[in-house]
C-alpha cells in the first residue's frame, strides 16, 4: 500500500537535461514549498517533517514504516492521543510507548526495530526502507526456522505467513 498524495520527486544533483524533466521539476518544488508539516498522516510522519525542515530524506519513509511495523505489532498507534498538538510534541520530543507495553508477548527483536526506525533522531534510522527491509527478514530469519520452540504467538504467524508466499 502506497500513499502517493504528498508524494514528491526530490532533486538529484544533476541538471535536468529534456525540457519535460525541468517542467516537472519546477513543478515539484512548487509543490514542495506549499507543503507545511501540517499535511499528511499525522502520527506516520517524522519529527522533521513536523519540525517543517525543508529537506525530505528517505529517513521519513524508514520512520512511517517503524510506526507500520510498530502498528503490525500492536495493534495500536506508538502515540495514540486526540489532541493534534500533543501529538505532534510527542513525535518531536520522541516520546511514544514501548511495543511490549502496548501489547504484551511483542517480539523484542522486532520492536526493537519499529524503534531504531521511529528514532527521533534521522541519522539513527535505518539508512532507506531497503535496510529496515533486510533487518527485518533477517529477523525472520532467526526467529521463524523450523525450530518448533518459536511455534508460537507472533512468531507462529510470522512462520506462516513467510511459506504461504
Amino acid at each position: 500500500l502506497i500513499d502517493w498524495g504528498l508524494a514528491t520527486l526530490l532533486p538529484q544533483s544533476q541538471t535536468p537535461s529534456t525540457e519535460s524533466e525541468k517542467r516537472l521539476l519546477a513543478s515539484t518544488l512548487r509543490v514542495r514549498r506549499r507543503i507545511s508539516a501540517k499535511e499528511g498522516t499525522l502520527p506516520y510522519m517524522s519529527p522533521e517533517l513536523h519540525l517543517g525542515l525543508e529537506d525530505h530524506h528517505p529517513s521519513s519513509d524508514v520512520y512511517a514504516l517503524g510506526v507500520t511495523l510498530f502498528r503490525i505489532m500492536t495493534g495500536v498507534l506508538p502515540i495514540d492521543v486526540d489532541h493534534r498538538d500533543e501529538l505532534v510534541h510527542r513525535i518531536i520530543a520522541g516520546e511514544y510507548r514501548v511495543a511490549s507495553d502496548a501489547k504484551p508477548g511483542c517480539p523484542a527483536p522486532l520492536a526493537a526495530i519499529a524503534s531504531q526506525a521511529m528514532s527521533i533522531s534521522a541519522s539513527e534510522r535505518f539508512k532507506s526502507a531497503a535496510e529496515l527491509a533486510q533487518a527485518v527478514s533477517d529477523c525472520m530469519d532467526a526467529h521463524c526456522g523450523d525450530d518448533s520452540r518459536n511455534d508460537s504467538g507472533f512468531w507462529s504467524f510470522l512462520k506462516r505467513r513467510r511459506h504461504e508466499r
